[in-house]
């Protein structure tokens, strides 16, 4: 909550257990902790005191480093956490008051001590251009980079060849139409519409990403943990390297692609 306190909640979907501001001290919000019963009150609601944290989720934030009476300490940008990381003048690097980084988590926190953590990288002024999309992905951990293999494996596919066409059926004839905007960042639809005796007869076709990302495959490991391609105004994260989302699994104008078609 913002004003410090926060409720465990038990893996046996039995009534959460009210923490109070000191207990919340010790955890971060997402991390996972054996938690006692420490009382009941009038209500009936249950208080509860951590005995042992058993997981954390977060190895590195993002947020605001300040400095007050030369006291180095981080505020997290994510507002479930409500901790202050304390930043050593050996772990600031070139860092100024008030800029946006991110931080590695060093020690986390124990009872009376701050958790601690070194600045690994600077990302700018709170108010620079673009800076908050950046923030945001890294703040929910939204991948978006790749790994080598990833990358190696994309880089190896290609256009459909002819041995690849004659198993298909050839629609290159009709004059499908986009359904995406000319600004999209890609076009996955289009559609094409002929009158057929009394009525109409509809093709829709979608690009057909089965035939690059193949089970069990690199590309298909990262597609699956990612979930979706996140779009910021200016930018998107894809599910899948840019060759296929931007170009082979794009729907792109004169260009022959493979599709499945309803």
């Amino acid at each position: 909550h913002k004003d410090g306190y926060g409720f465990a909640i038990p893996l046996d979907k039995s009534d959460d257990l009210y923490l109070s501001n000191g207990q919340m001290r010790k955890v971060f919000d997402g991390d996972e902790a054996l938690v006692k019963i420490s009382n009941i009150d009038r209500r009936g609601r249950r208080e509860g005191e951590i005995v042992e944290v058993l997981k954390r989720v977060h190895r590195s934030l993002v947020g605001r480093y300040c400095e007050e009476n030369g006291i180095g300490y981080f505020l997290p940008d994510n507002p479930r956490i409500k901790n202050e990381i304390l930043i050593s003048p050996r772990e600031r690097g070139t860092v100024k008051d008030g800029e946006i980084v991110q931080i590695q988590i060093l020690e986390y926190p124990v009872d009376r001590f701050s958790a601690q953590g070194r600045i690994i990288e600077i990302l700018g002024e709170y108010l620079d251009p673009g800076l908050e999309i950046e923030v945001a992905i890294r703040s929910h951990d939204i991948p978006s980079t790749w790994c080598d293999q990833v990358l190696a494996e994309a880089n190896d596919f290609r256009l459909p060849d002819e041995v690849e066409i004659e198993k298909r059926i050839d629609f290159r004839e009709l004059e499908f139409v986009t359904i995406d905007g000319e600004d999209a960042r890609d076009f996955d639809d289009a559609v094409y519409c002929e009158r057929k005796h009394a009525g109409w007869r509809l093709l829709v076709a979608i690009a057909d990403v089965s035939h690059y990302v193949r089970p069990g495959t690199g590309v298909d490991e990262e597609a699956f943990c990612r979930g979706n391609s996140v779009y910021f105004p200016n930018r998107v994260v894809s599910m899948l390297p840019e060759i296929l989302s931007n170009k082979l699994c794009s729907l792109l104008p004169h260009e022959d692609r493979l599709v499945l078609i309803c």
